[in-house]
């Protein structure tokens, strides 16, 4: 249609509607300048009123914001596209302009597919047609209605995206807050600066602080009296296999409801004692013991696929012996699970060396214990010899300085050393000198030196960290406050360093680079 012959109609005859879903507008300023430029290009979308209200012939079913900004822009009519329609045709017409918009927050969004589908009454399958989107897209979408508020506000605020929002949305609401807490990671180095973590290690902590798998649970999922006015697990819709289109990568059918989880694990315990009071119950907990309650770790062994004819050299855990019983996990990471095993002391298959790997741990443990206390008579020793000679420590000779000085050279890094040696002129003339070598003629130099000789090395070791720094910031305010201290003018130092440099370069035949000294 060309656009002449489009109609139009004066501002002032035109009103906004009250069912309009979009209720923020932004960038106003910016679409009013493009207006007195250009004009409306797109006519709003407008529908008689069956009763005008004084000079109000029209109410704007779509394009309000080019009717604010037209106002705002000084115009006196818009291009309009004048449309008889009902109220549910108007609501429809809104409602999917309002999800076309390409500011729309994933939260509107959510909130819009979710008054036309309370309105219509329509199935997600038929709306994802009618509006061209999948029902995936608007199953996910809709999920995020169900965030807790400070989940909420991250998204809004684009502190988390869409793909780490939609991995908290299905989760239950009392866990929304720590899987929140955990798409940040904070670095103190830098103050406390929260990080956007990976939405795979948010999934991953999900799956293992969250999701419980059931593929694994000790009780028959298929119960509905396990728990009072529950259910079983099969019907249940607090989990994974039931919101398939929220858990796309699930790995597995996992439990949503860690109470109801746990509530049912607890029912099976108790009815399988109460049922099979023989039953032995074990701990799979590492603190527990035999006085507590559950029989402990140590004291049973578990029989896994036992052999009808042992040979020789099998493990002990694969025979079963005379003292076998049924137990069930009563405490632990495994609870309400059953097994098959030994906990009777007298068994000679199963605990006739209990008492030997007892006395071997005990006796591995005063072995330590020793060798702990003679470590710290070592370094008492030391430490008292010390204490000695400082005691008979007067006015330092030549030997006293030799001995300070060669001790120092040893503990400080290779490569400082083999700074040294050449700058004390006694570094080895062989092609690739070993440390002990360059130590050796060290040492050697240091044997001839006089009390200045080696309080001037001592110096030069002293000075050598701030001279070797490569990336320390204060390396060189150090060289220079100690040079002031000695009248030298290290910036002279560093103009003429950079001089013969530049003269050398020259000599060589090469161009110097731009910008360079």
């Amino acid at each position: 249609m060309n656009q002449s012959s489009v109609p139009r109609l004066p501002l002032h005859e035109l009103r906004e509607s009250p069912t309009n879903p979009r209720t923020i507008f932004t960038g106003l300023d910016e679409l009013a300048a493009t207006i007195r430029t250009s004009g409306v290009v797109q006519a709003l979308i407008v529908r008689p009123l069956t009763k005008p209200e004084k000079k109000v012939t029209h109410e704007i079913i779509a394009g309000a914001r080019r009717f604010r900004a037209s106002q705002l822009a000084g115009m006196s009519d818009v291009p309009v596209d004048i449309r008889t329609l009902t109220d549910e045709e108007a609501l429809d017409i809104q409602q999917i302009e309002n999800l076309q918009r390409e500011d729309l927050k994933p939260l509107e969004e959510a909130k819009g597919f979710l008054a036309m589908l309370s309105r219509t009454g329509s199935s997600m399958d038929a709306l994802a047609a009618k509006l061209g989107k999948t029902a995936k897209h608007i199953a996910a979408r809709l999920s995020l209605l169900n965030l807790v508020a400070e989940a909420r506000q991250a998204l809004d605020e684009d502190r988390i995206g869409i793909p780490h929002a939609l991995k908290i949305a299905p989760l239950p609401k009392a866990v929304q807050p720590q899987a929140l807490e955990a798409c940040f990671s904070e670095h103190w180095d830098r103050g406390p600066i929260q990080a956007l973590l990976p939405v795979a290690q948010l999934e991953a902590w999900i799956q293992r602080m969250v999701l419980r798998t059931l593929k694994s649970v000790p009780f028959d999922k298929s119960a509905d009296d396990l728990v009072p006015n529950v259910g079983s697990c099969d019907n249940c819709q607090e989990r994974t296999g039931a919101k398939a289109l929220l858990f796309p990568d699930c790995d597995g059918d996992s439990c949503l409801d860690e109470a109801c989880l746990k509530a049912k694990i607890e029912a099976h315990v108790q009815r399988s004692v109460t049922a099979n009071p023989e039953l032995v119950q074990i701990s799979t907990a590492a603190y527990a013991t035999r006085k507590d309650g559950p029989v402990g770790v140590k004291d049973y062994i578990n029989i896994v696929e036992p052999q009808k004819k042992p040979r020789s050299g099998t493990d002990p855990a694969r025979i079963k012996c005379d003292h076998a019983r049924e137990a069930i996990v009563t405490d632990g990471h495994d609870r309400g699970a059953k097994r098959l095993v030994c906990a009777d002391p007298a068994c000679t298959v199963h605990h006739a060396k209990a008492q030997e790997r007892t006395d071997a741990a005990a006796d591995q443990r005063q072995q330590t214990r020793d060798e702990e206390r003679e470590k710290r008579l070592k370094m008492a020793t030391r430490r008292a010899i010390g204490d000695a000679i400082l005691a008979k420590f007067k006015q330092p000779t030549a030997a006293d300085w030799q001995l300070i000085a060669g001790s120092s050279a040893r503990h400080i890094p290779h490569e400082y050393r083999i700074d040294l040696a050449k700058r004390m002129g006694c570094h080895p003339k062989s092609k690739q000198p070993g440390s002990s070598e360059i130590l050796e003629a060290i040492e050697a130099h240091v044997a001839k030196l006089d009390p200045t000789g080696c309080m001037r090395l001592l110096f030069d070791i002293a000075l050598l960290p701030d001279i070797r720094s490569q990336w320390s910031t204060s390396a060189d305010a150090n060289l220079k406050k100690i040079a002031t201290r000695f009248k030298i003018d290290s910036a002279a130092i560093a103009k003429d360093v950079r001089a013969k440099a530049k003269q050398a370069g020259k000599a060589a035949g090469r161009k110097p680079k731009k910008g360079a000294a």
